[in-house]
């Protein structure tokens, strides 16, 4: 009996066993949230993109550092600025 190959995943979303799903998953995330900071910057969003950013490795510091420039221009003050895990 011959086993049917695995149906494509969606357009425009990687496979979970794809090396890159989690840079993917990063980037769209960061977008989402550059492209409306002011509905996007809540904690939860930016504590779980900075936990991704922490997952990539060496150069998630950087971007965190730039997601924390964007909590400081467009978050309100009393935003916790600990969901950026600097």
């Amino acid at each position: 009996m011959r086993r049917r190959a695995p149906a494509p995943a969606p357009a425009g979303r990687p496979e979970a066993s794809q090396p890159h799903a989690l840079s993917w998953s990063a980037r769209r995330f960061a977008q989402v949230i550059r492209a409306d900071p002011c509905k996007a910057l809540t904690y939860p969003a930016v504590f779980n993109l900075c936990t991704l950013y922490d997952l990539q490795g060496s150069e998630g510091a950087h971007k965190k550092q730039m997601i924390h420039s964007l909590v400081r221009q467009y978050a309100p003050d009393d935003f916790d600025v600990t969901a950026c895990k600097l």
